[in-house]
């Protein structure tokens, strides 16, 4: 059973606007210089467009190919240990010193439907002030993909939003029960607009529920059980075999 990693991914949609803001910027100046024609703001607005599209095709061609390239195929045990491993030894902490001790580690989506395989919390932006934590589907040594087309459809689309895209865990007091929105640039809750929340709930000492509900009522396409595989120490617990 093979395994990949997310590795580092370009900022598509974020690289993308910001070459939309400059061409436009440009060619407003050289619409004013006179040094292009005239046209009328709509008709000036999609050649903007367009050509921002055209210069970033090569590079979108690019980054695709990078990121395929980069994707490390391991057995689903030695994909876990690394994950672990990774964290441990990392000098890039994204805030996580002060994470609750029964989230280190590394976690299987036992039931999860979807090609997911293991998750390390540790790679999660953690505010311990609001319990929340941040996590980047598409960043790296963050989650661990199926090695299928499937895995593979998922893990190119959560590396392309990834600039744009986080899940945040918004635990209640006592780090029992969260709540799981989606959230675009930073601050915009879409779960209104997908019709859907997801909930996770500790079950015992290294197993969480998670559930979805679609339109107020349970979905279990998009609910599983989340087991603690590895601990804090690097230890494989029971769930690992």
């Amino acid at each position: 059973f093979v395994m990949q990693i997310c590795p580092r991914w370009y900022a598509i949609p974020l690289n993308f606007l910001s070459l939309l803001v400059v061409l436009y910027a440009l060619a407003t100046a050289l619409k004013f210089s006179g040094a292009v024609p005239d046209l009328k703001e709509r008709s000036f607005v999609l050649a903007v467009v367009r050509w921002a599209f055209l210069l970033a095709l090569p590079f979108l061609f690019f980054s695709v190919v990078s990121s395929v390239r980069c994707v490390q195929r391991l057995l689903a045990d030695e994909a876990a240990m690394l994950l672990f491993r990774y964290w441990k030894d990392s000098t890039d902490d994204p805030g996580t010193k002060e994470l609750p001790e029964k989230f280190q580690g590394v976690f299987w989506f036992s039931t999860d439907p979807s090609p997911e395989l293991c998750i390390n919390f540790q790679a999660a932006a953690f505010d311990a002030a609001t319990r929340t934590m941040k996590l980047y589907p598409g960043s790296s040594y963050t989650w661990v993909w199926c090695d299928s087309c499937v895995g593979w459809s998922f893990y190119l689309f959560f590396a392309f939003v990834n600039p744009i895209y986080s899940l945040q865990v918004r635990w209640e007091e006592g780090y029992q029960k969260a709540y799981l929105p989606s959230i675009l640039f930073g601050c915009f809750n879409i779960d209104w607009l997908t019709c859907s929340a997801m909930y996770i709930e500790q079950m015992d000492e290294s197993e969480f529920a998670r559930t979805t509900y679609v339109l107020g009522r349970p979905f279990k396409h998009g609910s599983y059980s989340l087991k603690k595989v590895v601990d804090k120490d690097g230890r494989p617990l029971p769930a690992f075999d």
